[in-house]
């Protein structure tokens, strides 16, 4: 699924084969970490112990289900800037100047660390780790905080061996920028959303990260009043309120708190908090190391290209690999996964099929399922046969749920099935509501519940859901489909509303013979919308139904012209549909494509056209 954070997404062309024989990897285990690397054992183990250090020392000031996360993490750690650099984003050609990143998925995170700058990449992998943990549990928090938090953490340093550490430590380049530039105004700062120039453009952007940190420190660290009112302001953000107005409602006057602000800032004065530990902090320490054949190394790096961009490269890397060694279970899961993110659920059956075949592997399980729903999602939109069965896919799902029965990527995956299936909505509804309370910081988990909720018509708590997504959702893709589904949502409700308000007498024009016309009546899963069928567009075996409303324009597709009912209560007139342009007015009846397919131009999967009589007007 779509990514959390994207940091240097570009990948360079390597030949990525012969860089893994030529090196050494080693891969050790901590208890919260994976790393490989083609460091020494003792780089290695150094990241690991500064990483478990950093995540140890969150877990005693921030609550606790900010670290109850499922979501495995893979650390990367390169022995050079050259060995780093065949993942660096390019930008006019040339790799960024970067020592590390962060790459989040739903199904796992990846850090890629350039061992020799450990210090700058760690901050980076601070920074960003800090935003996986705070954006998983909190859900809707505004740039200004989101950034805010993470500043404040990534300057972790441990002191004294591990026995204490200072969180807050202030970033120098974030004071000589607030020292140079005019302070932007509390009101815009707290404005600025995840679409606004300041978050996305250049220097505006480095001035927009600077306030956001001197902000939130004042926040924690500049009055008890205000840490305890920020304590307040984030769990009314997890309780999914609006984050101008829960500000207003927990901080008050604006002006007041930008004038507090203001003197904090001209002091230029920044505590730092210092944990003192009566015993030594050490993280959790890392197992016995072992040393990676060339296959399962290969295996690793495909998947970092893959999740970072480069695609055909990881693709063709894997391909080989497969080639050579068939029996290569986990590099055919990955491919599987490579395809799958890239929207190819056909393409990654086979190889999540060979995964899946042990079913101890739940994550295996998951991946195949979700291949399995989305052909099935994909076959109901064109009336194609998914050639699978649903049940088999139900059923594995629910193997990987017993498994893992807190895993929000596993119910989610399950709900979406369920979901499909139809046979028990409340359990559809009651897998997608927990995943979405296990990380909902997951918009695409919200999205799906949203989604179920306008199909089992509790349109009120999906606007709840729907609205803060298409206002303020860190994915545009996000974004874009909720106001898709809200717009669906609001027509659904209002369809329903009029159907169920009393009718006054009124005389029906007749159909042919003289009898009133009988309707067919929608299914409970279908949408029917009055409107103009404009055309019949039949190209490349597609069949695109367009159909023009008084509030849209309606792309309904059909895996065959005789795959849709057709009536006509003309006395006269065509007897079936046909290709090319048309002006008739219709009932057009379908099935409502998912936000995904929706993406593509297609609003439905096309399931009747009624030609209504001459002179009808729809109630």
């Amino acid at each position: 699924m779509r990514t959390l954070v994207w940091v240097c997404v570009a990948i360079a062309v390597m030949s990525g084969q012969r860089a893994v024989a030529e090196s050494r990897w080693t891969r050790l285990r901590s208890e919260h970490f994976v790393f490989v690397g083609d460091a020494s054992e003792r780089n290695i183990r150094d990241v690991a112990l500064h990483l478990e250090q950093f995540r140890d020392v969150l877990s005693r000031v921030l609550p606790p289900s900010v670290l109850a996360t499922t979501i495995p993490t893979t650390v990367f750690v390169f022995k050079n800037d050259a060995s780093l650099s065949p993942y660096k984003s390019k930008f006019e050609g040339r790799p960024v100047s970067v020592a590390g990143f962060f790459s989040g998925w739903t199904d796992r995170n990846l850090i890629a660390i350039n061992v020799a700058a450990e210090q700058s990449a760690l901050r980076v992998v601070f920074h960003e780790y800090a935003h996986f943990l705070v954006q998983n549990t909190s859900g809707r928090l505004p740039p200004w905080a989101n950034e805010g938090v993470a500043g404040f953490y990534e300057t972790f340093q441990d002191r004294s061996g591990g026995k204490s550490a200072l969180i807050g430590v202030p970033n120098d380049d974030y004071l000589t920028l607030l020292k140079l530039r005019e302070f932007m105004p509390l009101s815009k700062l707290l404005a600025i959303d995840y679409t606004s120039p300041e978050y996305n453009e250049g220097e505006r952007r480095t001035v927009f990260y600077a306030e956001s940190w001197a902000l939130m420190h004042y926040l924690q660290l500049g009055s008890r009043v205000r840490a305890s009112q920020l304590s307040q302001y984030l769990a009314g953000l997890r309780d999914n309120g609006d984050p101008q107005e829960t500000f207003t409602a927990v901080f008050g006057d604006v002006s007041v708190l930008e004038r507090e602000f203001r003197d904090y800032l001209r002091k230029f004065s920044f505590p730092v908090i210092r944990l003192d530990f009566s015993e030594k902090v050490v993280g959790t320490g890392a197992g016995a190391s072992d040393v990676l054949d060339d296959v399962t190394s290969t295996t690793y790096l495909a998947d970092l290209l893959a999740r970072t961009g480069h695609v055909d490269e990881a693709r063709a890397q894997l391909q080989k690999l497969l080639d050579a060694h068939p029996e290569a279970t986990a590099a055919a899961e990955t491919l599987g996964v490579l395809e799958l993110n890239a929207g190819h659920a056909d393409r990654a059956l086979a190889w999540l099929e060979r995964a899946a075949a042990d079913r101890s592997n739940a994550g295996a399980q998951v991946l195949w399922g979700r291949a399995v729903v989305e052909r099935y999602e994909r076959a109901s939109n064109d009336g194609s046969d998914p050639g699978l069965s649903l049940n088999d896919a139900r059923g594995a799902l629910a193997r990987a749920a017993e498994l893992r029965p807190d895993d929000a990527e596993t119910l989610a995956t399950l709900g979406r099935a369920e979901s499909i299936a139809g046979e028990d909505v409340a359990k559809a509804l009651a897998l997608l509501d927990k995943a979405v309370a296990l990380a909902p910081g997951q918009e695409d988990y919200r999205l799906m519940l949203a989604e179920e909720l306008v199909r089992q018509r509790q349109f009120a708590r999906a606007s709840e859901i729907l609205g803060p997504l298409a206002a303020d959702a860190r994915s545009p893709e996000i974004r874009e489909a909720a106001k898709r589904v809200m717009t669906r949502s609001e027509r659904r409700a209002s369809e329903l509303a009029r159907a169920s308000e009393p009718q006054a007498p009124r005389e029906s024009v007749p159909a042919a013979g003289g009898s009133r016309p009988l309707f067919r009546i929608p299914r409970r899963d279908e949408t029917r919308a009055t409107g103009t069928l404009k055309a019949v567009e039949c190209e490349n075996g597609t069949v695109v139904l367009r159909v023009e409303t008084d509030d849209e324009s309606l792309r309904l597709s059909a895996a065959r012209l005789d795959g849709v009912q057709f009536i006509s209560y003309q006395p006269s007139g065509a007897k079936s549909l046909a290709c090319g342009p048309s002006d008739l007015r219709v009932f057009a009846t379908y099935v409502e494509s998912d936000a995904v397919i929706q993406a593509t131009g297609i609003d439905g999967r096309a399931i009747a056209i009624e030609v209504l009589p001459a002179g009808y007007e729809a109630r």
